[in-house]
């Protein structure tokens, strides 16, 4: 894979502990990132905490919580294999290869097997956008002003294209702002992007593994979000997508499986045909 920097996230140098002689500030942050994560996705575990990069009592009984809710001995300790446990999901993600026998089923094989994993950002007071999922999807960073649909996106082509020994920037720009991508789908010389209009008048031209943006209102933006085609049924269209939420926003805290009606809403197509043609 080209988008590689989830194996970044994978691993720890060494054990981490409460006044541990090999403690560091990034390898404690990544284990308060994990521990926060576990909380998110269950709920009243006790494993939440500041993602300050101190191990001190809280970051311990944190720990403590989330070895007994695996059935391990609270020992308050990461191991290098504890650690490995808590990064099973994304590891699941990024390494199972995709199934079906084309690209547009790899593509959408591969994004539910990140949807069912649960990606979700990490929040830091009123700021998002952050920890090891945003990370793996924006090319090692993170910060409130890194919105990652598209970093998602182009990480489940990458990972698809990846299993035909491909270079997926060979077929996409890399690149994480949806402006840029979709204004270099429709140049003249490419043509790739079907308006919504077109869509509306032949639904056929859309299938699944293709790319919706979604248009802006805002003057200087023309599209604002982007997720991935799964399935398409009369005016409906099932799609999943990162950084949005429940609702369906820009923006948003998660990867999501959404129902999306496109006769009502403004979504234009990035079709990947040209990708399929070539393979």
């Amino acid at each position: 894979m080209v988008k590689n920097d989830y194996l970044d996230e994978l691993d720890i140098s060494h054990t981490q502990k409460r006044n541990g002689p090999n403690n560091t500030i990034s390898e404690v942050k990544k284990i308060q990132s994990w521990l926060t994560l576990y909380e998110y996705n269950h709920p009243a575990s006790g494993t939440g905490t500041n993602v300050d990069g101190d191990f001190g009592p809280a970051t311990k009984a944190a720990v403590k919580r989330y070895q007994n809710a695996i059935g391990k001995s609270p020992s308050g300790i990461v191991s290098k294999a504890l650690f490995k446990t808590m990064v099973n999901p994304l590891e699941f993600a990024f390494l199972t290869p995709g199934s079906g026998g084309s690209l547009r089923d790899k593509i959408c094989s591969i994004a539910m097997n990140h949807m069912v994993q649960r990606p979700k950002e990490i929040s830091k007071g009123d700021l998002g956008n952050f920890g090891p999922w945003v990370r793996s999807y924006m090319n090692g960073r993170d910060g409130d002003v890194f919105w990652w649909c598209m970093g998602f996106v182009q990480t489940i082509i990458d990972q698809a294209l990846s299993e035909y020994g491909i270079d997926f920037t060979t077929y996409l720009p890399k690149s994480e702002l949806c402006d840029f991508v979709g204004e270099w789908a429709r140049h003249p010389s490419r043509r790739y992007l079907i308006t919504n209009e077109e869509w509306k008048n032949n639904p056929a031209l859309v299938n699944k593994g293709d790319i919706f943006l979604e248009r802006s209102a805002r003057a200087n933006k023309i599209w604002k979000h982007t997720g991935i085609i799964m399935n398409l049924n009369e005016e409906i269209c099932q799609t999943i997508e990162g950084n949005t939420n429940e609702e369906g926003v820009p923006n948003g805290d998660g990867v999501y499986y959404k129902n999306r009606n496109y006769h009502n809403t403004k979504l234009d197509i990035i079709s990947i045909q040209y990708i399929v043609d070539d393979i």
